[in-house]
């Protein structure tokens, strides 16, 4: 099987409580995916039973037109980043479609190779 349709690189899956939270914890899942084109269905297949509400992936290799088009179920792109001039590199968050963000624009402050980011902002809705 060719390694670059593995998913097998270092991952981390985040976990948030709130004690007064009646709707369990907020997951984060961060893998670095060695390059995301062919892998969609392979991430999916790795994350069925967890669902996190964000999925944040670096060096996903792809260019901005490709990124826009790469379509994960249940999931919207939230944030991105696509390197222009060398190969290789990149970071995006994904959101689940039930969790409300907005995108920050931090493409001012990346530069190829040394600092490559994205973020979302998380709108949640206060209890009173």
């Amino acid at each position: 099987m060719n390694s670059n349709n593995n998913i097998t690189s270092y991952m981390v899956n985040h976990t948030y409580c709130n004690k007064n939270d009646d709707n369990g914890p907020f997951t984060i899942y961060h893998q670095n995916i060695q390059g995301l084109k062919g892998k969609t269905n392979k991430l999916m297949l790795s994350l069925f039973t967890k669902m996190p509400h964000l999925i944040c992936l670096s060096e996903h290799h792809l260019k901005y037109s490709e990124i826009e088009l790469t379509y994960i179920p249940t999931y919207e792109l939230g944030a991105k980043y696509c390197r222009t001039t060398l190969k290789c590199g990149g970071v995006c968050i994904y959101s689940h479609k039930n969790i409300k963000i907005s995108s920050i624009n931090l493409q001012k402050y990346c530069k190829e190779q040394d600092w490559e980011i994205a973020a979302v902002k998380l709108n949640f809705l206060r209890k009173m």
